[in-house]
């Protein structure tokens, strides 16, 4: 799929209506998960955490509160779910329901079609049961093949790393007393043509089987289905993870089905929105769900580090720590993405936007961020004809110490709390260097209170920002900032 049309594809998901949706859960006593509940939105929601935090317990926990689990149940699901209560909220041709199952008994069960995919245990399961068939032959003989498209051969190839020049898949649906476990109705048998060589499943490796196994389970979706897929990228390298995943998007679309996918894996996560993003972590008391998770939580979960791609260039460490809480309190992401830099003084700034070049394709963003003291200043501050970077101000027209004095000559009770001083000796401090030059004040009080400097401006900084009165200004300061960086 051409990379604007997957593009449309992944919008297109977000904005069609479902027949078919699961809205939430809600669970307790469940081992290995304790209790709690999320919530779904969209066509397709993704699950994300490390390996053993609980992603496949919750999608058999999706799976046992709105479907009826044929005996013999695997002994994980008696063992997690004995003693648990689940209560999942569903919307099927737009009337919403909720089901309630305690234990392993089942109950009600929604009339939409439901799929299970979990590739990786299924595919070796296959190959020893093909492998161990003898009159394998016979048995296809006997069921016609389908042949696959050129789109479908064409991602196959791509995916599993082979050149195809074509894949049948046999769907078998009797074997009398023989089953394959994960098979509930039928039983896939792929053969494929490469470079001539004809083979099937028996000569399949686990990645490649597992491929075809993703695919022809989606090709086979119902409409208006829902579909639980487990860790998809097993034995995908990466950027095969990518163009599988625009597969699933482009089927959810088409056919309606909405698609719950548990992952670690940055390639399956790439095209789907944050706010459809579930991170799960485990604490001793059980899980941690994170419904509408930044960026660096994503990145973290993932272990895939921040680099910075901006810098900002400011006076002094009050300017620093005022920009870096600014940053962080309107968008944590953002404020990842700058390393702030002290330059040292207003002419330090100008000298380095004057003098730093361009760099190619617009990679990293320069900003110079002077006081606010400087807003009115105009041209001797910054010649705008000699640089080809970005500049701005700090909150107001006072420089950071001043705005911090002003404030606190009536807000000083709690900052105290804040900074575990006394009241009376912070009042004192403050008194005693009202006149002080405002680039000593904050180095002055620090060392009055016996704290460090930047300790004190960090608190200093927040407490101001989380009074709603400021919030505008603030405000001001950081649009200004993200304006120039998404430039």
């Amino acid at each position: 799929m051409r990379f604007a049309k997957a593009l449309d594809v992944w919008r297109g998901l977000y904005r069609k209506q479902f027949q078919s949706k699961i809205l939430g859960l809600e669970f307790s006593n469940v081992l290995g998960l304790g209790s709690g509940r999320l919530s779904f939105s969209g066509g397709i929601t993704i699950i994300c955490g490390a390996n053993g935090v609980g992603k496949t317990t919750l999608l058999n926990a999706l799976l046992l509160s709105i479907k009826n689990i044929s005996e013999p149940l695997p002994y994980s699901i008696k063992n997690r779910f004995g003693g648990s209560s689940l209560v999942v909220s569903v919307s099927e041709n737009g009337n919403a329901n909720s089901y309630t199952k305690h234990g392993i008994v089942n109950g009600a069960e929604i009339s939409s079609e439901i799929n299970y995919i979990e590739s990786a245990n299924k595919s070796s399961r296959l190959i020893d049961f093909f492998s161990s068939l003898s009159d394998k032959q016979e048995i296809l003989e006997t069921f016609g093949s389908v042949e696959y498209d050129a789109e479908e051969l064409n991602l196959l190839s791509y995916v599993t790393g082979k050149n195809y020049e074509s894949c049948n898949v046999y769907e078998i649906d009797d074997f009398g007393e023989n089953e394959v476990s994960g098979f509930e109705d039928v039983i896939p048998y792929f053969q494929v043509l490469e470079n001539g060589v004809s083979y099937g499943i028996e000569m399949m490796g686990l990645g490649e089987l597992a491929a075809h196994l993703l695919i022809w389970s989606i090709r086979r979706a119902a409409n208006n289905s829902i579909l639980f897929l487990e860790e998809p990228e097993s034995f995908i390298s990466p950027k095969a993870q990518i163009h599988l995943m625009n597969y699933v998007a482009n089927a959810s679309l088409k056919k309606g089905i909405w698609s719950i996918i548990t992952t670690h894996s940055m390639g399956i996560v790439s095209n789907v929105p944050l706010s459809h993003i579930k991170i799960v972590s485990k604490s001793a008391a059980g899980i941690s769900i994170i419904e509408n998770p930044n960026h660096f939580q994503l990145n973290m979960i993932l272990g895939i580090s921040f680099s910075y791609t901006g810098i900002l260039f400011v006076e002094d460490l009050a300017s620093k720590i005022f920009a870096k809480i600014i940053l962080a309190h309107f968008d944590g992401d953002l404020a990842r993405r700058f390393d702030i830099v002290i330059a040292g003084s207003v002419s330090a700034i100008s000298s380095i936007l004057y003098s730093m070049p361009k760099t190619s394709n617009n990679w990293l963003k320069i900003i110079g961020l002077y006081d606010g003291d400087q807003r009115d200043a105009g041209a001797s501050v910054i010649d705008r004809r000699r640089i080809d970077w970005y500049y701005d101000f700090l909150p107001t027209s006072s420089a950071p110490e001043i705005i911090l004095r002003n404030y606190f000559r009536r807000n000083y009770s709690i900052l105290a709390s804040r900074l575990a001083v006394r009241e009376q000796d912070l009042e004192l401090g403050l008194n005693q260097f009202e006149a002080s030059n405002h680039h000593d004040w904050s180095r002055d009080l620090s060392d009055f209170l016996a704290i460090s400097e930047e300790h004190m401006l960090n608190n200093m900084f927040r407490v101001w920002i989380e009074d709603t009165e400021n919030e505008p200004d603030a405000l001001a300061c950081f649009t200004g900032i993200q304006r120039n960086f998404t430039s």
